[in-house]
C-alpha cells in the first residue's frame, strides 16, 4: 500500500521504497500486540505479547538496509 500511494504522487523510487521500508517496520512492531500461536514461538503463546515476531523484526532490519544502501548509492551516482 505504501508503494501505491507513493507513486500516485509521483514520488521517485528512492521515497517510495522508504516509504515500503517504514511500512514493513512499523508492520513488525505492531507484532508485539499479538500471541504467537504458530511457528516456533507458537509454543510460547500470550508469553510473547510485548515481543515482535522474529521473523516480522528481520525482515524490516533487512528492507530498511536495502533502503539505506540505495540511497547511499544514488547520492554518490549523483555527486
Amino acid at each position: 500500500d505504501a508503494w501505491t500511494v507513493s507513486f500516485q504522487y509521483w514520488a521517485s523510487f528512492i521515497d517510495a521504497f522508504k516509504a515500503g521500508a517504514k511500512a514493513v517496520v512499523d508492520g513488525g512492531k505492531g507484532t508485539e500486540k499479538i500471541g504467537a500461536c504458530m511457528g516456533g514461538a507458537g509454543t510460547v503463546g500470550d508469553r510473547s505479547v510485548g515481543s515482535p515476531d522474529a521473523g516480522a523484526y528481520a525482515l524490516g532490519v533487512k528492507v530498511s538496509e536495502i533502503y539505506k544502501n540505495m540511497k547511499c548509492h544514488v547520492n554518490k551516482v549523483i555527486e
